[in-house]
């Protein structure tokens, strides 16, 4: 999809997606799995976050208001989407969760400590799954 699609269909996903996150509705059982996942979300535990719901709260309200840079169909799942974020700024992050630079230890062994990978995966019948919440890989 193009960029001006992707503003389009994201425009129509914001709204539920919002509903969705706000209701804690969203699996995000692949936070405490994948091995990039566990090492952003145990940064903002040593950070005070307890929850990870809390720092996923937290990364949609500088995501939704940033148009994705990828829509595409979920090739894993039928009638869902990809939405992905390639680096959301984690300054932005924190501030949403009252953590300062200095409370907050990013993890080690990562090129782009600044930006965070965010990748969801949206289906029209109301669900939502949190598939990835890391530290970036690329710049941008």
């Amino acid at each position: 999809m193009d960029l001006m699609m992707n503003k389009l269909f994201f425009n129509v996903l914001r709204n539920r997606i919002q509903e969705i996150i706000e209701n804690w509705e969203c699996n995000i059982y692949l936070l405490s799995d994948a091995k990039k996942n566990i090492d952003l979300m145990n940064a903002f535990y040593k950070s005070g976050i307890r929850e990870h719901y809390d720092v996923l709260e937290a990364t949609w309200k500088v995501a939704k208001d940033i148009c994705p840079d990828e829509i595409k169909d979920d090739n894993q799942r039928d009638t869902f989407a990809i939405v992905v974020w390639k680096s959301l700024p984690l300054e932005s992050i924190l501030r949403e969760l009252d953590i300062t630079d200095d409370e907050f230890l990013a993890p080690e062994d990562y090129e782009y400590k600044d930006k965070v990978y965010f990748k969801l995966s949206y289906s029209f019948r109301e669900r939502l799954i949190c598939l990835s919440l890391h530290l970036a890989e690329y710049g941008s």
